[in-house]
């Protein structure tokens, strides 16, 4: 068979590691480098890395476990699918209505954005940033609707990490004006990228809350400035109507949003 020459040995060597942990409750060195044709040393070289970051455990035998982290790598996975299934049909129906994109957008733990579903138009102008992808959330309008639904201490530590960037002449560059635009979403209920990350391009936003209470998501509905603003009162109402329809299918139990 021919080399993938695209493949990382060494990566995937690791990922065979934790995929063998995965049908044991524990093993060593020795075990795992018999189990897998590999040598003592590579393993034990992979091993130790897994450990520092976090991702395998060791006993006081040299015993090798998964760690917890993988268990909160599946909460989030099924904690999303189950937000995809929720929000599809809804996102799909915002779209059909304008024949504008719609998109759904999450919030890592590093203060940015990150699209996860998109319910395409037929315009020939959309939002071009790809999925699995984060993007900076203060100049987005999904991102500023999340951003300012976090509580003041994590807002305030997202904001001692921003690098402002100037992506257009409208694009926020200041802790200040940051501040009073999320003041702002936080009094009326909905974000607007006003050409902040694209010219020619404007975005309204809308958060999902879960049975918690909690911001879980962003949706919003992007196209050409002209359209948006043309259509902008139709367009924030029912981005709102959506996301708050989202939220009660989420157990989310405020009527009013």
């Amino acid at each position: 068979m021919e080399k993938d020459r695209y493949m990382m040995s060494s990566l995937a060597n690791g990922l065979k590691v934790l995929d063998t942990l995965s049908k044991y409750q524990e093993q060593g060195v020795t075990e795992l480098s018999k189990e897998l044709g590999l040598g003592k040393s590579s393993v034990f070289r992979m091993l130790y890395t897994l450990e520092k970051c976090g991702y395998v455990e060791k006993d006081k035998d040299s015993k090798y476990t998964l760690s917890l982290k993988f268990a909160r790598f599946g909460t989030l996975v099924k904690g999303r699918q189950y937000l995809l299934r929720t929000c599809i049909p809804h996102m799909a129906a915002l779209r059909d209505k304008y024949n504008e994109t719609v998109n759904l957008a999450v919030l890592t733990r590093v203060g940015k954005v990150m699209f996860i579903h998109r319910e395409s138009s037929s315009y020939a102008m959309q939002m071009n940033i790809p999925f699995a992808n984060e993007s900076e959330a203060y100049c987005m309008a999904s991102g500023k609707v999340m951003l300012a639904c976090l509580e003041e201490a994590a807002l305030n530590d997202y904001i001692k990490t921003i690098r402002f960037c100037v992506f257009t002449p409208s694009t926020i560059t200041s802790v200040p004006t940051l501040r009073t635009r999320l003041a702002q979403i936080r009094a009326q209920g909905y974000g607007e990228d006003a050409e902040e990350s694209e010219i020619g391009l404007t975005c309204y936003a809308a958060p999902i809350f879960d049975y918690d209470d909690k911001c879980v998501a962003a949706i919003s509905v992007s196209g050409a400035t002209s359209r948006m603003l043309e259509n902008r009162e139709n367009l924030v109402a029912d981005v709102q109507k959506t996301a708050r329809a989202i939220s009660l299918a989420l157990g989310n139990a405020d009527e009013n949003g």
